[in-house]
């Protein structure tokens, strides 16, 4: 049986561009085998009215392609087109949606709000001609059969082109620093080589050409994860509004999965309100949202995101009222929204990723994240997270105290005593000893004081807020740190 495609658009604009997508891959030696495609036009007199038609089709469609142009088209009693309208019914059903939009000077209004509701929840790409659209197509449906061809699971395909000289010993050691000090894995990291270790957690493998990497230990451990065709970026923004309008900071980052939770938490840490309550003797610092909630959404949009959706990426947005953290593919099946923390038995997409996070700080209870974000969330006063899934994407919403945080002045830099510094390097150590309390100091001075680089600077300032110890405020477009 053929893969069946449905073609959606303004007929009018896209009359010719629609005829010769058809054509294009009907004729296709290898893609006319395997799909036909659906116009609209084609269809003979039923009896039938063209919306139940259509809607009819959109039903039986394995896979949708959705043209925009300049002009809207008609809009029926809903208020929409029949193009967004079989947009709309298509992605509550189906995972397969490519959208193309043509760039041109002018746009009807609600073109505009359609190409904004697309942005907001689809992957969608721009073209200039017909060349360009055809091509997008032919690559978006290759991708779609390499994927369904496939039948080793994402996180357990080999990459062949990688060796152990593909491997990072630095992010190795990370994940020797976050395993439980009982992990058996201690005892025996300096008796088998990296290679067997990281073919017993299952990174790797090793045969008779030598050591390869996995798609899962590249992720966690490739020295450049972008070298090979890995979707694993993730795109952090801060908003000056509850909308996608006046970025404040941003930062796309492409590092490997351990390095990127703690540019994950310093970009939090950096964007987000940060209080102190006096708690007795003590000052304790409140974030505007309790970080292990926010950690624990990354963690399993990492883990169970769709890396098999090529040219996409995690997205976390923080806005003025809430934060948001989105990844590609939707909930595994069977799993539904209403399921979500009750389940006892997870379901996991990528096993292997699950598995080496499951042996670290990151993840030491599966199954239990969204009972304790939920928990959690509620304790801190905040609303539970919202979770939604349809278009593709799965979305976390995280509602913060909508400015209700607290942070006079005079408590902002009061003494904490009882200060535990046992779990710090003896750098931290020192420079929580010796700096001044009444003198701040930046980055730059960090890192000529003790010789490291900006990341290192970022990471000890970034330790020193979550345990209380120092206070950060912006003086003159400057980050600037004072001890508690």
């Amino acid at each position: 049986m053929l893969t069946k495609i449905f073609i959606s658009s303004n007929q009018t604009e896209f009359a010719e561009e629609r005829r010769m997508i058809k054509e294009e891959i009907e004729n296709d030696f290898f893609l006319g085998n395997l799909f036909e495609v659906f116009l609209f036009e084609d269809s003979p007199a039923m009896g039938e009215t063209a919306y139940n038609l259509y809607m009819n089709s959109i039903e039986k469609t394995d896979i949708y392609i959705c043209l925009i142009g300049s002009d809207y088209g008609n809009i029926l009693d809903s208020g929409k087109s029949p193009t967004e309208e079989e947009y709309d019914k298509y992605n509550k059903i189906g995972d397969e949606s490519y959208v193309f939009i043509k760039n041109t000077d002018v746009y009807d209004e609600k073109t505009l709000e359609f190409i904004r509701k697309v942005q907001n929840s689809n992957v969608y790409k721009r073209f200039n001609s017909y060349d360009d659209l055809i091509n997008e197509i032919k690559r978006s449906l290759i991708n779609y059969v390499r994927k369904f061809l496939k039948q080793i699971p994402y996180d357990e395909r080999i990459i062949s082109a990688t060796s152990i000289d593909d491997v990072d010993m630095n992010t190795l050691e990370i994940f020797y620093s976050l395993l439980n000090k009982d992990s058996p894995l201690l005892k025996v990291k300096d008796v088998r080589s990296t290679e067997e270790i990281l073919e017993y957690i299952g990174a790797g493998t090793i045969d008779k050409t030598g050591f390869h990497l996995n798609n899962t230990g590249l992720l966690f451990f490739g020295k450049d994860v972008s070298k090979y065709d890995v979707s694993h970026q993730i795109k952090m923004v801060k908003f000056n509004n509850i909308d996608r309008i006046g970025i404040i900071d941003k930062k796309e980052s492409k590092s490997s999965i351990f390095k990127l939770f703690d540019e994950i938490k310093l970009f939090f840490n950096e964007n987000t309100k940060h209080g102190l309550v006096i708690n007795g003797f003590k000052s304790v610092e409140v974030p505007e949202y309790p970080y292990e909630v926010i950690r624990e959404a990354i963690v399993n949009a990492i883990a169970h995101r769709d890396y098999d959706f090529d040219n996409s990426f995690i997205t976390f947005y923080i806005y003025t009222d809430r934060i948001e953290i989105i990844s590609p593919g939707r909930l595994p099946y069977p799993l539904t929204i209403d399921q979500l923390g009750k389940t006892k038995n997870p379901i996991h997409r990528n096993p292997r990723i699950t598995e080496i996070l499951s042996k670290t700080k990151y993840m030491e209870h599966v199954g239990t994240g969204i009972s304790m974000m939920r928990k959690t969330m509620k304790e801190h006063g905040l609303p539970e997270p919202e979770f939604n899934d349809e278009n593709n994407f799965f979305k976390v919403v995280l509602y913060g105290p909508n400015n209700r945080l607290i942070t006079p002045d005079t408590n902002k830099r009061q003494i904490t005593t009882n200060k535990n510094f046992s779990h710090l390097k003896d750098r931290q150590k020192e420079f929580l000893e010796k700096q001044d309390k009444n003198n701040p100091i930046t980055y730059k001075e960090y890192m000529e004081m003790f010789k490291v680089s900006k990341s290192t600077a970022k990471r000890d300032m970034n330790i020193f807020i979550e345990y209380g110890f120092v206070h950060k405020e912006k003086k003159d477009n400057q980050v600037i740190f004072y001890i508690i």
